[in-house]
């Protein structure tokens, strides 16, 4: 199953809002590295300039990576050689045939585009009474916000913060009990303040050891849109989560 950015707060999905509020885009953060350089700064020693050339680079190439995986999951896939070869060129100042702003509409354009239509089965009233249903059911917790929180077996210890990040098994279901996402056994790690808002504010519920249904409705997930042939626009979300443990983010 291809393994989704769940995770990665697409709550409208185009190119300009693939990151969180507080995460810059490449673009966004060579400009801010540019501005550093030009900045009158102490001079550095040859190997300060390499490391911060690397950190530099490994930092942009974390960004980069980000919106190609967002890309792959909304359908639209990488050719990684012609890739490489046209952020050589965009990187050189050679022509790439767009220009910057050229390049977000064309690829909004073909996410529009391809945006799932909703089917018969997935409508904002079926979506509403599936977590009525839901709400109603024993220990169901519903919060100011719409989501709701079961807790199947309480954990111990302290629960997340913005800051943290944390180690999680997951099933994700839409409505009908289709599985969309799952970790299969194998934890996976997320930072808590850069997940959709419906799933970071259940992760804050949570405590180490311990196992919760949360029920996100559709403005807190994946929106009117949804993503293209994987979760209808409108859809309320299903995760069974474990809370695997917690790091402090340093």
């Amino acid at each position: 199953m291809k393994r989704l950015a769940i995770i990665a707060a697409l709550l409208v999905p185009t190119l300009t809002v693939f990151a969180v509020p507080d995460e810059k885009t490449p673009a966004q953060i060579a400009e801010a590295v540019a501005a550093v350089v030009a900045a009158d700064t102490p001079a550095l020693t040859a190997g300060q300039v390499d490391s911060v050339s690397r950190a530099a680079a490994t930092v942009m190439a974390e960004a980069v990576k980000g919106s190609v995986n967002n890309l792959d999951n909304l359908g639209l896939t990488i050719d990684k050689a012609v890739f490489n070869q046209a952020l050589a060129d965009a990187l050189a100042g050679r022509p790439t045939g767009f220009s910057p702003q050229e390049a977000d509409a064309y690829i909004n354009s073909l996410v529009n585009s391809s945006a799932q239509e909703i089917p018969d089965t997935v409508t904002i009233e079926s979506q509403q009474g599936f977590i009525a249903e839901q709400a109603a059911l024993p220990n169901a917790e519903t919060t100011p916000s719409g989501l709701v929180f079961i807790v199947i077996q309480e954990g111990e210890g302290k629960m997340p913060v913005d800051s943290d990040v944390v180690s999680v098994n997951y099933v994700g279901r839409l409505s009908d009990g289709t599985i969309f996402d799952q970790t299969n056994g194998t934890p996976v790690e997320f930072n808590v303040n850069r997940l959709i808002p419906g799933f970071t504010e259940a992760l804050k519920m949570m405590r180490p050891g311990g196992t919760y249904r949360a029920v996100i409705p559709y403005n807190l997930a994946y929106g009117e849109k949804g993503i293209s042939g994987v979760i209808p626009g409108y859809s309320a979300l299903d995760f069974t989560v474990t809370l695997e443990g917690i790091t402090p983010d340093k």
